[in-house]
């Protein structure tokens, strides 16, 4: 190998790690989707999930209505719900995000539902998955796929432990 491919090769390589512990977001008019990350499926999993936050900066509620990604036959939106001191994940028909708040999809929280995927979510790959708004429209967002027990997106530190709860919030951003 030339002196000059092995140097592309290595910046290459360093720029990808890099990206790789940015928080990635993608904007589309008041919306900033955050940190979308899913779980590493074990063995022949047919099912996974996915999880980010949507800040509105705008001053009008929007509702992600429906998802889709070509890694997976269904999308749902979901949610944990305790009932009767158990918890239970339910399909929900929209998640929404108030104006100027947010809200977090995470681990024993919301989620989108990924059923029926077309193969294995790889520790370490990338798909993508289009969010449906109600008002905004179709928004399409890059999807990390960290390790099978994580708590959180990689490159994100900490313990790795996460709390449960899907935020709705109205906190300014």
């Amino acid at each position: 190998m030339s002196g000059r491919i092995l140097k592309f090769v290595v910046v290459l390589a360093a720029a990808l790690i890099a990206g790789a512990a940015v928080a990635e977001e993608t904007s589309h008019g008041g919306l900033v989707i955050k940190d979308a990350w899913a779980r590493a499926t074990i063995g022949q999993g047919k099912t996974g999930a996915v999880y980010f936050s949507i800040a509105n900066r705008g001053g009008k509620a929007d509702r992600l209505l429906a998802v889709e990604t070509p890694v997976a036959k269904r999308a749902d939106l979901h949610a944990h719900l305790v009932e009767g001191g158990i918890m239970k994940m339910r399909p929900v028909a929209e998640i929404e995000v108030a104006g100027r708040g947010t809200a977090t999809l995470e681990p024993g929280a919301g989620h989108v539902m990924l059923m029926g995927l077309n193969g294995p979510l790889v520790e370490g790959a990338r798909f993508t998955m289009t969010l449906v708004f109600e008002s905004a429209g179709r928004v399409e967002i890059p999807v990390s796929v960290a390790g099978a027990t994580a708590m959180r997106p990689a490159g994100h530190g900490g313990s790795g432990q996460g709390h449960g709860g899907m935020h709705h919030g109205s906190s300014k951003q």
